[in-house]
């Protein structure tokens, strides 16, 4: 599943988009946003199958999905029709920890509530 996410992800990264005239904003912020948490926890579940402990796994899915957002958007900077944004970069790496960290107290809350 993560494959096939990194790939959509990498798709709707590189593909030119079609200018409508409608501003979006900083809707495209929390796109991105909600895009690399969803990536963030795919990288930890993903990781996590591996046994490994899990303050290394947390740290480990927020450094790859952060670093995968930056790739992208060195990427685009090198498309005639994308653009390099650091204010997306930073909405990535927001999104990635925010996702990872929330997403680590709710299963570790849940396991703790199965007693």
């Amino acid at each position: 599943m993560l494959i096939i996410w990194l790939l959509l992800v990498l798709f709707i990264s590189i593909v030119p988009v079609p200018r409508t005239g409608i501003e979006t904003g900083e809707f495209d912020k929390l796109v991105h946003f909600v895009i690399y948490g969803i990536t963030g926890i795919f990288i930890l579940r993903s990781l996590a199958d591996k046994g490994s402990r899990p303050l290394i796994i947390t740290l480990l899915s927020i450094i790859a999905s952060s670093t995968y957002g930056f790739f992208l958007e060195v990427v685009q900077s090198l498309l005639p029709y994308r653009s390099f944004s650091v204010n997306d970069i930073l909405a990535n790496c927001s999104g990635a920890t925010i996702f990872v960290i929330s997403w680590g107290f709710l299963k570790k809350g849940l396991l703790k509530g199965k007693g």
